[in-house]
C-alpha cells in the first residue's frame, strides 16, 4: 500500500513538472507597469473643478496596465467591422508657451497641452502603431492640417513622421493603413470664417491640399482605400462660412470633386453626421462618420450618451438605409473638453467604462453576422477633449485576496459603487510567484468574473513556497488590476529544505514556463458578445 501511494505521488509530481514545462514566465513589474503608448510621465487630466458631482473627475487617467486584446471581441460574433483609429498629430514635449483652458493656464507645445511625448519621435510612433494593431486596428484616420499654412508646419512635420514610419514597415511588420481627415484649420487662416463668400478661396485651398495628399500620401501602399478609391474625410462645419456656396451646382464641393475625379485614382469623400442626416444626402458624400458633440456640463446629462438619445441609433439606421455609402461608427470612451484651449465645458462621463460598452451595445443591437457595420472608430489620443483611450479606460475596480488552508479567496472591489461593473472585466487570472526571484507563473486563466470567488489550490499550484496573486483582466482597452500584495502559500516542500518527488525521478518540479498573461494579448481571445441582433 505504501509503495502504491508513493507511486501515485510520483506520478502527480511528474504531472506537475510536465504541465509547466512548456510555459513562460512574467513578473510583478510587467503585470503592473504602463504598457500603453501613453507617456509614463503623463499625470492624467482633471475635469473643471466647478463641475460639482462630476462622475469622471479624471477624464483621461494616468496610464496603467491595460488589456490590448482585439477590440472586435466587444462586437457581435463574426464581426468583420474594420477598426479605424482617430489620431491627433500635434503633441510635443518641449514647452513653448502656454494655453488657456477652462481648467486654467497650462504649459503648451505647438499650441497644445503637453502629454509627455513628441509625436514626431519614431519610437513613440512605433509604440502607438503596435498598440493599435494589437487591439485589432485596420487604419488610422489622421486629423490633417495641411501644407499651406506656415502656422501648421509642426503639425505637417509630425504627420509626415507618421507617414514615413508606415512607409518603412507597412509591407513587413506594421500593416496599419492611414487616411487623411482634412481639418478646417488647414485653410481657415487663408479663408477666414464669417459672413462673406469664400468659395473661390476655399476651392483653391482644397485643391492644393488634395494635390499634396495625392502626391505625397495616396501613392503609398498604406494609404486607406475603399474599393478602388482613396479615402479622405473632412472635419469642416460649412455653416461657419455663412455666405459661401458649398453645395450648389457650381459650389465648393461640386468643383473640388470634379477636380479630384481627374486623378488617376479618385478620392471618396466622408463627412461628419451632425445629427440631422444631411451627411447621407451630401452632394459630394460617399460616406459618413459618427462623432461626438455633448452639451455643456450638466450633472444629469453627463450620465447620458449626450449626443442625444437617438444620435448613434439614428446613424446606424441611416447607414443601413444607404448601404452603398461608407459608415464609420464610434466606440466612445467619454468626452470632456476642459483641457482644450477651445473648450466650452462639454462633458460626457466615462462611467467607469460603461460609455465604451454602451456604444458597442448600440452597434450590436443594429448589426449581426449577416448585416455588418463596415467601419468603427476609436479615439486614440485626443487628450484635450477627454476622448483618448491611449492611457487605458479606468473601470474603477480593485481586487483583494486571502488564503484559508488550500483555498484562495478573492473579492472585487468597486472604487465607484454606482458605476463600476463586472461587464468591464474580461476574465480573472491567478498567478503564483517565487518569493525569492519574483518570477510570476500562470496557475489559472479565463476565470469568469464575480464579486467574490474561491479556488482550490491543490490542483493548480505545484509543491513549494509561493506568493499568490489574482488579476482582473479588463475588457479590451480597459485597465487590468493585480492584487496589491502576494499572499504567502506553502504546499509540500521544494528546494533546499527536502528533496522533492520530482528530484527523486530526475524530473525537477520547476516552474520554467508557467505562462504569463500577455498584456499586448493576441493569444487569449475573449468570447464575442452574444447580445446581438438576430
Amino acid at each position: 500500500m505504501t509503495r502504491k501511494l508513493l507511486f501515485v505521488l510520483l506520478l502527480t509530481s511528474v504531472g506537475f513538472a510536465q504541465s509547466i514545462a512548456n510555459r513562460g514566465s512574467t513578473n510583478w513589474n510587467k503585470e503592473t507597469a504602463n504598457n500603453t503608448s501613453a507617456s509614463s510621465s503623463f499625470p492624467g487630466l482633471k475635469t473643471n473643478p466647478a463641475n460639482v458631482g462630476a462622475q469622471t473627475p479624471v477624464p483621461v487617467p494616468r496610464p496603467a496596465n491595460t488589456n490590448f486584446e482585439d477590440a472586435h471581441s466587444l462586437l457581435c460574433a463574426g464581426s468583420t467591422t474594420k477598426i479605424i483609429w482617430h489620431m491627433q498629430p500635434w503633441f510635443g514635449k518641449s514647452q513653448a508657451g502656454t494655453v488657456t483652458t477652462p481648467n486654467g493656464v497650462l504649459p503648451a507645445s505647438n499650441s497644445h497641452i503637453i502629454v509627455g511625448y513628441d509625436q514626431n519621435d519614431p519610437a513613440q510612433i512605433a509604440r502607438q502603431v503596435n498598440r493599435m494593431l494589437t487591439a485589432g486596428g485596420y487604419s488610422i484616420l489622421l486629423n490633417w492640417y495641411g501644407n499651406r499654412d506656415s502656422k501648421q508646419a509642426r503639425n505637417l512635420a509630425n504627420s509626415n513622421a507618421i507617414t514615413n514610419y508606415l512607409t518603412g514597415c507597412f509591407t513587413t511588420t506594421c500593416p496599419l493603413r492611414m487616411g487623411m481627415m482634412i481639418d478646417k484649420g488647414a485653410f481657415s487662416t487663408a479663408c477666414p470664417k464669417g459672413p462673406r463668400n469664400q468659395k473661390k478661396c476655399i476651392i483653391t485651398e482644397l485643391e492644393a491640399l488634395f494635390d499634396y495628399i495625392n502626391g505625397h500620401y495616396a501613392n503609398k501602399p498604406w494609404y486607406l482605400k475603399r474599393g478602388s478609391k482613396n479615402v479622405v474625410a473632412f472635419f469642416i462645419h460649412e455653416a461657419e462660412w455663412k455666405d459661401t456656396d458649398w453645395n450648389g451646382n457650381n459650389g465648393v464641393w461640386a468643383t473640388v470633386k470634379a477636380y479630384t475625379n481627374g486623378y488617376a485614382t479618385p478620392f471618396e469623400y466622408w463627412f461628419e453626421d451632425e445629427g440631422d442626416a444631411a451627411c447621407w444626402k451630401h452632394v459630394a458624400g460617399e460616406g459618413c462618420y459618427a462623432f461626438m458633440n455633448p452639451p455643456r456640463w450638466d450633472v444629469v446629462k453627463q450620465l447620458q450618451i449626450t449626443e442625444g438619445p437617438n444620435y448613434y441609433p439614428g446613424f446606424y439606421h441611416q447607414a443601413k438605409a444607404h448601404p452603398a455609402m461608407a459608415a464609420l461608427g464610434m466606440l466612445k470612451a467619454g468626452f470632456d473638453d476642459n483641457n482644450a484651449s477651445w473648450g466650452t465645458n462639454r462633458v460626457s462621463a466615462r462611467r467607469c467604462g460603461q460609455e465604451f460598452l454602451d456604444t458597442a451595445a448600440i452597434i450590436n443591437s443594429n448589426y449581426s453576422r449577416s448585416t455588418q457595420l463596415e467601419f468603427v472608430g476609436i479615439m486614440l489620443n485626443d487628450y484635450e477633449e477627454g476622448t483618448a483611450v491611449e492611457s487605458g479606460i479606468d473601470n474603477c475596480l480593485t481586487v483583494s485576496t486571502s488564503v484559508t488552508g488550500n483555498s484562495l479567496h478573492w473579492t472585487i472591489n468597486k472604487t465607484d459603487p454606482s458605476f463600476a461593473t463586472f461587464a468591464t472585466v474580461n476574465r480573472l487570472k491567478i498567478y503564483f510567484s517565487d518569493p525569492v526571484s519574483g518570477t510570476f507563473y500562470t496557475a489559472l486563466d479565463n476565470i469568469a468574473p464575480s464579486l467574490t470567488g474561491t479556488q482550490v489550490l491543490t490542483s493548480i499550484i505545484p509543491p513549494g513556497n509561493w506568493k499568490l496573486w489574482v488579476q482582473i483582466v479588463g475588457q479590451p482597452l480597459m485597465m487590468n488590476h493585480l492584487s496589491a500584495s502576494g499572499i504567502s502559500y506553502s504546499r509540500g516542500q521544494r528546494g533546499r529544505q527536502k528533496p522533492s518527488l520530482g528530484d527523486a525521478l530526475g524530473v525537477p518540479i520547476s516552474t520554467a514556463g508557467y505562462s504569463a498573461h500577455t498584456t499586448e494579448g493576441l493569444s487569449d481571445r475573449v468570447p464575442r458578445s452574444t447580445n446581438c441582433r438576430p
